[in-house]
């Protein structure tokens, strides 16, 4: 979602023929913990990863105004996909930090399809809960789109779904990231760095863009992360939604919040 605000804002500014620049009252969530601490550097922010956005320093706003301008249009594909590309201009060091995992710490074997099941906090923004989703829809939706590729590159912020996939599916070749993760929602609300280290946690996240796109389809639900995943991705490869393709739930509702108890390790053990 952060993202999402700087690609309104610099529309906005690009609408009104003013610069726009970044300012932060409080940690960014991938440069420092919400008490301040594992800071990746001094000003907690945004900058601690990417170049500047303009010559304009961080100042206070003397109003706070919500555009909502990227409401409404294809992120993927026009002008927000390029404002996402400017903003998002790793330091070298970043860069070098991503190049390094994706050669080190995993590796894909093709063909492959991606499967991102987000889970964690989305059961708990109340009447905006979205579902947590079991590992067997994202398998059946690969299966009804003839998608049959037996590598799958299992990216999820839940520790449950690895054991659930390794249990229910041992006949696939799961490829994921070795890190720490939550189970569940465990981690609270907003509570993006379960290894308390905000750096590894956001080199992992774009480490992930680079790996997507050696895969050839992906299944996932809404969500920011995936909008991205979709944009890394080559454009002839397969990509499914499963709320596009759920008819009996709500997308966001408070109901939602009762599917965390999908996500349990006990459910799972052999």
């Amino acid at each position: 979602a952060d993202f999402d605000h700087m690609i309104d804002g610099l529309l906005f500014g690009l609408q009104n023929s003013r610069p726009f620049q970044v300012y932060s009252q409080r940690p960014w969530h991938y440069a420092a913990q919400k008490n301040g601490k594992h800071a990746t550097c001094p000003t907690k922010d945004f900058y601690c990863y990417f170049l500047n956005i303009s010559n304009c320093a961080p100042t206070k706003p003397s109003t706070m105004e919500g555009q909502f301008l990227t409401d409404g249009y294809n992120k993927q594909y026009d002008i927000g996909r390029w404002m996402l590309e400017y903003i998002a201009r790793p330091q070298t060091w970043l860069r070098k930090a991503v190049y390094d995992f994706v050669q080190t710490r995993i590796a894909i074997q093709t063909p492959c399809t991606v499967f991102h099941v987000r889970r964690a906090d989305i059961v708990l923004h109340g009447n905006w809960s979205r579902r947590y989703r079991p590992i067997e829809e994202y398998v059946e939706a690969a299966k009804n789109y003839s998608v049959s590729n037996k590598n799958i590159l299992l990216l999820t912020d839940d520790a449950n779904a690895i054991d659930e996939a390794l249990a229910e599916f041992p006949h696939f070749n799961w490829m994921y990231i070795k890190r720490k993760r939550h189970r569940g929602a465990q981690g609270g609300f907003e509570n993006q760095i379960p290894s308390q280290n905000p750096q590894q946690e956001l080199i992992i996240l774009f480490s992930i863009l680079k790996l997507v796109k050696q895969c050839s389809a992906l299944v996932h639900t809404t969500g920011n992360l995936a909008e991205m995943i979709v944009g890394e991705m080559d454009s002839s490869a397969t990509r499914i939604n499963l709320d596009d393709l759920d008819t009996e739930h709500e997308l966001f509702s408070a109901n939602n919040s009762f599917s965390a108890n999908l996500s349990r390790p006990s459910s799972f053990a052999s």
